[in-house]
């Protein structure tokens, strides 16, 4: 099966002329799980809640998934995005972020319009919110274990900084 992409370690493959719906595979660790390409839905397996997250946002953002059954019948090819990774991420007073990217970049990054979200809802609590840590590599910030955000998320969201 084609490897067509491998965001934050998560392999994602797909056939072309795989049966019906048009789904991709994703393999992290041991789960694994198929996402419908239209509707972006996992439609079968099972994956961690934040790794099918990352695969949804991954997906969404850089538009890499295109149905294998097009008219052309090629392989679906992502669109590659190679965004630098987080250094350092600094919380402020009010639910923003600094982050630091290896490019040298930093971007202020308002978490604000999320905490209506459930699983975005207990950074209202300052003390959580400044615990915010960088994840391994550089690919996340994260805050627990249910609450994260992509270097994809920080990077096309957030307002440049000098």
């Amino acid at each position: 099966m084609p490897e067509i992409a491998r965001p934050y370690g998560i392999l994602i493959k797909q056939y072309a002329g795989d049966h019906s719906p048009p789904h991709f595979h994703v393999i992290c660790g041991d789960d694994h799980a198929l996402f419908d390409v239209e509707t972006l839905e996992m439609i079968a397996g099972h994956l961690p809640v934040r790794a099918k997250h990352l695969v949804v946002e991954w997906a969404t953002l850089t538009q890499a998934v295109e149905d294998p059954v097009a008219a052309s019948g090629a392989q679906a090819t992502p669109n590659v995005m190679n965004l630098p990774c987080i250094v350092s991420a600094e919380p402020l007073a009010n639910h923003c972020l600094i982050v630091t990217f290896t490019d040298g970049r930093r971007k202020r990054y308002d978490v604000t319009p999320l905490l209506d979200d459930e699983v975005f809802a207990p950074l209202r609590d300052q003390g959580l919110f400044a615990k915010v840590a960088v994840e391994q590599g550089g690919y996340a910030v994260s805050w627990n274990a249910d609450i994260d955000l992509s270097e994809h998320a920080l990077w096309q969201q957030g307002e440049d900084l000098p």
